[in-house]
């Protein structure tokens, strides 16, 4: 019985997990189609010339590529932004 408790408990984190996912994406798809120009990135760019990866998100985005790093820092930017 004991067990059966602890898969149920299981299967609720796990579907509160997938609930919190989902509302992320939608959270971060909202603004995406709205918000994301080349404007903004270079705007997100600009804020983290001090950091250690600037160097080369900014090379890949010169060579018209948003590497992963680029795209977590925008992500970041589309969560934080007041709809």
């Amino acid at each position: 019985m004991e067990k059966l408790q602890q898969i149920e408990v299981q299967n609720i984190q796990s579907l509160e997990f997938e609930k919190a996912q989902q509302e992320i994406n939608e959270k971060l798809n909202q603004p995406k189609s709205k918000y994301l120009n080349n404007e903004f990135i270079e705007q997100v760019l600009e804020k983290y010339t001090t950091h250690f990866l600037y160097n080369l998100m900014l090379k890949d985005y010169q060579n018209g590529k948003i590497n992963k790093f680029l795209q977590a820092f925008i992500d970041r930017e589309l969560l934080t932004l007041e709809l």
